[in-house]
C-alpha cells in the first residue's frame, strides 16, 4: 500500500518545478532498511508496468529518477534531512516508533522539517502510515484532533489487520489478543495502547535540567556517590554516573560518562576509576552484569563494586518524585534527556509497574544518572535516629504536632541546632521549593518568608506526611 501510494505521487501527478528543479519524494522510516523494503516494491511496480518503466532515467541503491524531474528517494529519520530539497510529497512509514538519542520526540520535529518543503508545492501531501503505538507523539495527535471530524483537508484511516489484508488468519488474531491485549490490540487491531504512559514528563525533566551545565568539578569536603551501567563492549554503552547532595539536601549530578560500543570493557573501567579517584570515591554501586568479572576489574584499581538492591525500575520509581518536585539537578546532557523522556511506565501482570526503554532505543545514561541520584539520597544525609525515638526533637509528639513549633512554620530563617531538623524531610522539600522559585523568578526570599506567602500549607496534605516524616525515616531511611 505505502509503495503504491509513492509511485502514484512520484509518477502520476503534475507538479509545477522551475526550471532545473527536481521534486522528491522521499521515504522515511526509523531505519534505511525498514525504507528499502518500500523502496524496492516501488521500483518492481515502476520496472513493471510498461508505461511506467519508460519513465526510469536511472537507478541507484537510494534513489529512482524519473523524466518528469520527480525522484524517489530514500531517507534517513532525522530532522536535518529534509531541509534544502523540493518535497513535492512525502511517505512516512511507522511514525509512532521513531525514536533516536538526540531528541525527546523526533517524529515531531522531522515532520515539522517535512512541511515547509512541501508547502512550497501546489498539490503537495504528507503521508503518515504507522502501527499504532502509545497515546502520544505526532500520529496519536492527529488521530485525536482529525479523525471523524469533518471539514479538515487532513484525513486520519484506521484499520484493523483483517480489513486491510483479509489473507491473516483469524485464529492468528484471536491467540495473539488472548496472549496480550493490550499490546496485540495495537498490531492487530489498530488501537493506541492504554497501558502505557510516559514516565518523566518533558516540561519536568527540562526544570531540572541546570542549562549550560556539562560536568562539576569535585569540591573538597564533598561525599560523593557513584553508579555504574558496565557493559561487554559489543552492544550497549558502559556508563557511569557521580552525584552528591547540596547544602539544602537536594541531590545533584555532578559527572555523566559513557562509552559507546565497540570499546574494551577493561580500558573504559580504568577511565573510570580515574575519575571516581578525582571525586574521592572508592565504592561504585552497579547491577548484577557479568557476575565477578566487574568487581575484580574495579577492585584492581582501588575500588570496591557493591550490587544494587534496587531494580532499574525501582530506581526510576524513586526518582520520579524528585523530578517532578524540582528536587534535583542534572546536566545539560541531549543523549541523557533522550533516554529519560523515551522511558515507558506500563503496569506489570504481577501488579508492579514496569520502566522500560522503547526497542531500538537505550537507557544506559538514564540508569547511570538517575541511580547516581537515587543512591545518593539513600546514603547521604540521612539522620541517626535512636531506636527508642517516638517524638520531633523540637515540637511536641508526633500524633499532637505543632505546626507553630515547627522551625519550618513557626521558627526564624536560620536552622536550628538540632540533627533532626537539619535532615528533616520538610525542611529539604520547603528548601527545594524556594531555591525554585528563586531560580524562575530572581527574587530571594528567606524560607520563613517564602513558606508564608508561597506555599498553602493550611490543610494541604504535605502537613500530613510532615506529622510522620520522623517515623517514615525511621522505619524507611527516607
Amino acid at each position: 500500500m505505502a509503495a503504491f501510494i509513492t509511485v502514484y505521487l512520484a509518477a502520476c501527478r503534475t507538479y509545477r518545478l522551475a526550471p532545473g528543479e527536481r521534486g522528491l519524494v522521499p521515504v522515511t522510516s526509523a531505519s534505511r532498511a525498514q525504507s528499502r523494503v518500500i523502496f524496492d516494491y516501488s521500483l518492481a511496480m515502476l520496472q513493471g508496468i510498461d508505461a511506467l518503466s519508460r519513465l526510469i532515467v536511472r537507478e541507484t541503491s537510494d534513489t529512482i529518477d524519473l523524466s518528469n524531474n520527480v525522484s524517489i528517494q530514500i531517507q534517513s529519520a532525522s530532522f536535518r534531512t529534509p531541509r534544502g530539497f523540493t518535497n513535492v510529497a512525502a511517505l512516512n512509514d511507522e511514525t509512532a516508533f521513531w525514536r533516536d538519542e538526540s531528541g525527546a520526540n523526533p517524529d515531531v520535529e522531522i515532520l515539522r522539517a517535512q512541511r515547509p518543503s512541501l508547502a512550497t508545492v501546489p498539490g503537495s501531501l504528507l503521508v503518515a502510515i504507522s502501527s499504532p503505538f502509545a497515546q502520544r507523539g505526532e500520529l496519536f495527535r492527529m488521530f485525536d484532533k482529525y479523525f471523524a471530524r469533518d471539514g479538515s483537508d487532513i484525513l486520519v484511516w484506521q484499520a484493523a489487520t483483517r480489513d486491510m489484508n483479509p489473507t491473516v488468519p483469524q485464529a492468528v488474531i484471536d491467540q495473539a489478543l488472548e496472549d496480550d491485549p493490550s499490546g496485540n490490540s495495537a498490531e492487530y487491531l489498530g488501537l493506541f495502547r492504554a497501558d502505557l504512559e510516559r514516565l518523566f514528563a518533558v516540561e519536568a525533566l527540562n526544570a531540572v535540567i541546570m542549562r549550560g551545565r556539562f560536568e562539576l568539578p569535585p569540591v573538597a569536603g564533598t561525599t560523593y556517590v557513584a553508579f555504574v551501567d558496565p557493559s561487554g563492549g559489543s552492544a550497549d554503552s558502559y556508563t557511569l554516573g557521580i552525584a552528591h547532595r547540596d547544602g539544602s539536601g537536594v541531590p545533584v549530578l555532578d559527572l555523566i560518562r559513557e562509552a559507546r560500543p565497540p570499546f574494551s570493557p577493561e580500558a573504559v573501567t580504568a577511565e573510570f576509576a580515574r575519575d571516581l579517584q578525582r571525586y574521592g570515591v572508592g565504592v561504585v554501586t552497579g547491577d548484577r552484569y557479568a557476575g565477578e568479572w566487574v568487581r575484580e576489574v574495579f577492585r584492581r584499581h582501588g575500588i570496591d563494586y557493591q550490587t544494587a538492591e534496587l531494580t532499574a525500575s525501582e530506581i526510576y520509581i524513586e526518582a520520579l518524585p524528585l523530578v517532578n518536585s524540582g528536587a534535583c539537578e542534572l546536566l545539560d546532557h541531549a543523549r541523557l534527556l533522550a533516554q529519560l523522556g523515551g522511558l515507558e511506565r506500563r503496569a506489570g501482570r504481577s501488579g508492579k509497574d514496569a520502566i522500560e526503554h522503547r526497542r531500538g532505543t537505550h537507557d544506559d545514561l538514564a540508569n547511570a544518572g538517575m541511580g547516581a541520584l537515587v543512591y545518593v539520597g539513600r546514603t547521604i544525609g540521612a539522620a541517626t535516629y535512636p531506636s527508642t525515638f517516638t517524638r520531633c526533637a523540637r515540637a511536641g509528639s508526633i500524633p499532637s504536632f505543632d505546626i507553630e513549633s515547627c522551625f519550618i512554620f513557626g521558627g526564624q530563617n536560620i536552622p536550628p541546632a538540632d540533627v533532626l531538623c537539619k535532615d528533616c524531610v520538610a525542611r529539604q522539600f520547603a528548601i527545594a521549593a524556594r531555591d525554585a522559585y528563586q531560580k524562575r523568578t530572581g527574587e530571594a526570599l528567606g524560607l520563613r518568608e517564602f513558606t508564608r506567602q508561597h506555599l498553602d500549607w493550611q490543610g494541604h496534605p504535605f502537613v500530613e506526611r510532615i506529622r510522620h516524616a520522623a517515623w517514615m525515616r525511621r522505619d524507611h531511611g527516607f
